[in-house]
């Protein structure tokens, strides 16, 4: 409970260190210094830049890889067929040789011929010639295809007895056949010309034989893997993308949380700097206000005096001496009241208060005024739970304007509740009336300093009143305010 005043002197002084160091510059230069967060998609867009650039860089190395692959493969396909025909060649020549052994070059070159119509008899093999050591040609079967010179590289690839093909693709006939007669083949189409060495036992080289070789069984198995590596290339794109891409949004992601955070703190910080500067001006105030009120009492209490001692007096100016006595027993009530927070906060000696007799308390302080208006209190849901004193003596301090405003909203006969909750680690307190709400002007923020909307008001109630929550780690917040009445939330925390 709030105890009486009485003449002790409080002296309140002021931190210097907060004095000195705080200046409103501090409060500017940390709200300056807050990056405030921009929007979704201008925050995303460094990552969709980064991860569009990956997935360039990604793409460009699958597609390089899946190149060479492709070369190297087709290489090994176009050469098996040379890889195949060579051994076959090269055993049918040392068979000929050994059946029909001879010692004149012409007669050498007819079996070397002999030897190559019988490797040509395999299907898929569309004209043949033979070409002596030196390069020079022996026959062309048939004799539609075209004559011409091996090249250098060809020559020195059958004098290191290595057997090459060449692919050639959607090629016309005419490019290997005359049009002296007809040749074997119409219009366009896929061969392979592949050269084989012709060597003795002792692979010395006799000639060499090319071969033309339809091609379309080679055209069908290079479209098959280039079918094959797009569709794997397509895959490791897409799964190397969904994994490159999850990684660098999760990046980005952790990275954008570390701002956001980042920019919390510097806000809370900015904050925390704004109310140690209206800390610092409020007790300044503070000290002021304790000089004052302590100035105030012992006049006050002289003129409650003077209007006791005045009782007996003439009944023509009985009401007026009536008002003057209530008006000046709340001022020295309500200086009684902030003496005995100050002396509570000064000593530091606390207790505790229960919230029934918190309640009651708050009630009692506006008893008169509610009688005076005609109105009803009510206090409802009492949960069971305890408040200190330090606290607790502010949080009449609140109560007591809050209700006096809801008293003065409300018409005769009306009433004013005070509900009494305790929600997780909040005490909350609730105070309602059935006025006509708070004037439009003060309703989007009425715990700032706003001209009053009562005859002699100052504004400063509820300021005040959300000032002190703060001060006790506690906050005011407007529930409701309307033609049907208006609510306004107290919340302070059982524990600080």
């Amino acid at each position: 409970m709030l105890v009486d005043s009485t003449d002790r002197d409080y002296n309140f002084h002021m931190n210097p260190s907060v004095q000195t160091n705080l200046n409103p510059e501090m409060v500017s230069a940390s709200t300056r210094g807050i990056q405030f967060m921009p929007s979704t998609f201008t925050a995303r867009l460094p990552a969709l830049l980064l991860i569009t650039l990956a997935l360039a860089i990604y793409a460009t190395l699958v597609a390089g890889f899946s190149w060479k692959l492709r070369e190297e493969i087709r290489g090994q396909i176009i050469e098996n067929t040379a890889a195949v025909l060579y051994p076959v060649t090269a055993l049918r020549v040392r068979q000929v040789q050994e059946e029909m052994p001879v010692t004149d070059a012409e007669l050498a070159l007819n079996n070397l011929l002999t030897a190559v119509m019988d490797t040509a008899d395999m299907d898929g093999v569309v004209a043949m010639r033979v070409f002596k050591a030196d390069g020079t040609l022996f026959e062309s079967i048939p004799s539609s295809y075209r004559e011409g010179l091996p090249t250098a590289s060809l020559l020195t690839a059958m004098r290191l007895l290595k057997p090459q093909t060449s692919y050639h693709s959607a090629a016309p006939s005419e490019v290997f056949f005359t049009k002296n007669e007809a040749p074997p083949v119409q219009g366009k189409g896929n061969y392979l010309e592949v050269a084989l060495p012709l060597h003795d036992a002792d692979f010395v080289l006799l000639g060499f034989a090319q071969l033309l070789i339809d091609g379309e069984a080679t055209a069908r198995n290079l479209a098959a893997l280039d079918g094959k590596l797009l569709l794997q290339a397509g895959q490791a794109f897409l799964g190397g993308s969904a994994l490159l891409g999850a990684a660098v949004w999760w990046a980005f992601r952790r990275l954008h949380r570390a701002n956001a955070l980042l920019a919390e703190r510097s806000q809370r910080l900015a904050e925390a700097n704004h109310e140690l500067l209206l800390s610092a001006k409020t007790s300044a105030i503070g000290a002021i206000s304790a000089h004052l009120i302590h100035g105030l009492k012992n006049p006050l209490a002289g003129l409650c005096d003077y209007m006791a001692a005045r009782d007996g007096g003439s009944a023509g100016d009985s009401d007026e001496r009536v008002l003057a006595a209530e008006a000046t027993q709340r001022m020295q009530t309500l200086i009684q009241d902030v003496v005995a927070v100050l002396r509570g906060e000064s000593a530091g000696d606390t207790y505790d208060f229960t919230l029934k007799e918190l309640g009651e308390l708050s009630l009692a302080k506006v008893h008169k005024l509610a009688a005076a208006h005609k109105v009803q209190l009510v206090l409802e849901t009492i949960p069971d739970g305890n408040i200190d004193s330090r606290r607790g003596n502010l949080v009449l301090l609140i109560l007591a304007n809050l209700l006096q405003n809801a008293i003065e909203a409300s018409e005769p006969e009306g009433s004013v509740r005070l509900i009494l909750e305790i929600r997780g680690t909040m005490i909350e307190f609730i105070v309602l009336d059935h006025g006509q709400g708070l004037p439009e002007a003060i309703r989007e923020n009425p715990f700032k300093v706003n001209p009053s909307g009562k005859p002699g008001g100052s504004g400063l109630g509820l300021a005040i009143s959300s000032q002190l929550a703060r001060h006790i780690g506690g906050e005011i917040t407007l529930m409701e305010t309307g033609a049907s009445g208006t609510s306004i939330l107290l919340k302070v925390p059982q524990v600080l």
